[in-house]
């Protein structure tokens, strides 16, 4: 009988240790996926949603091209220039294209159709505006129209020649609010982009045999040179790096520029005015473009912080680490 009532007092003595092993080894594990939580927010520290992650507001540049009945959109990495297919808009021949972070679509005009139009993130749904060529208080041409940005307050800047316009998108149809004339003494050039955290637009323009960055003034309306890109080589020829049709910022301070002629996309730190030096990433394929890209998106990239005599610094042409944006864990299991 002593024997019976000992020997069940063991089993509920282990029975309760076991439980308390179980749950014990349950708290570390919710422990360590906590700290794990920490952690992971901790080294990816969260942006503003300024906009949605498909085609929008990503850190891809967007080159498209015009093949004459329909536009082709290629998405670019940032970090190394590679390129991919992102998509077509059928039937439309759209240039001057600016990606406007209000409401996370792209506004570009139409070159076939003379008329603006304004085409989703995922380019499944174009809206052309009206009447007429969708341009409230425009009237000058549409089939050659070129150049086009979108900055942070959803106004549409553009320019034809040396006729440059804003136009405001917050508006029930968009309309010009102001227009002038300004003219820079490069050549070529024919897209500009909006810098966040500046008031400006940049170009860069072929200019005493090589590239120039030119700044416009959102507000004194005014054309400005940042100086030159000393390792890019312009000389007039079709074969050449200069002619950069499609341009980009980024919030970091960086411009980036893809040349018409070899297709090189080059990045430039526009901190180091007045005298540029380019890093060329990958390129793409040459002829005409046009581009765009969220400018508020920053380029999740990381160049390392060893001592310079690893050489991982950017003007050493160091390593290149993109940055994860997201991170999962599994569901834990029971």
């Amino acid at each position: 009988m002593y024997r019976g009532r000992h020997a069940e007092k063991n089993k509920k003595h282990r029975l309760s240790m076991v439980r308390k092993a179980v749950s014990l080894r349950s708290g570390f594990g919710l422990l360590f996926a906590a700290i794990a939580a920490i952690t992971i927010v901790a080294i990816a520290p969260a942006k503003p949603n300024y906009a949605a992650q498909y085609l929008g507001c990503s850190p891809n540049g967007y080159i498209i091209r015009d093949s004459g009945s329909n536009t082709s959109f290629e998405a670019i990495d940032m970090v190394t220039g590679n390129g991919s297919a992102a998509g077509t808009v059928s039937g439309r021949r759209l240039n001057a294209i600016g990606y406007n972070s209000s409401d996370n679509h792209f506004y570009a005009w139409d070159l076939a159709g003379g008329v603006f139009v304004k085409v989703s993130s995922d380019l499944a749904t174009v809206t052309p505006f009206g009447p007429g060529n969708g341009m409230v208080g425009y009237s000058g041409t549409t089939n050659n129209i070129f150049s086009g940005d979108v900055d942070v307050n959803g106004h549409y800047w553009f320019f034809v020649g040396s006729n440059w316009y804003e136009a405001d998108l917050t508006l029930s149809s968009p309309t010009i609010i102001d227009s002038g004339t300004a003219t820079p003494s490069g050549t070529n050039g024919t897209d500009w982009a909006f810098m966040p955290g500046t008031n400006k637009l940049y170009r860069g323009m072929d200019q005493a045999g090589t590239v120039h960055i030119w700044s416009f003034d959102r507000t004194t309306h005014t054309y400005a040179d940042e100086g030159a890109v000393s390792n890019i080589v312009t000389n007039g020829t079709s074969s050449d790096d200069g002619d950069m049709g499609s341009v980009y910022a980024d919030p970091d301070g960086n411009f980036y520029m893809s040349s018409n002629h070899s297709g090189k996309l080059y990045r430039v730190d526009l901190s180091q005015a007045p005298n540029f030096t380019a890093t060329q990433l990958d390129a793409v394929a040459p002829n005409s473009n046009d581009g765009a890209r969220c400018a508020l998106a920053s380029i999740p990239v990381d160049f390392g912080d060893a001592p310079s005599s690893y050489h991982t610094i950017i003007a050493d042409d160091g390593p290149v680490t993109a940055l994860l944006t997201s991170i999962s864990i599994p569901a834990q299991r029971h």
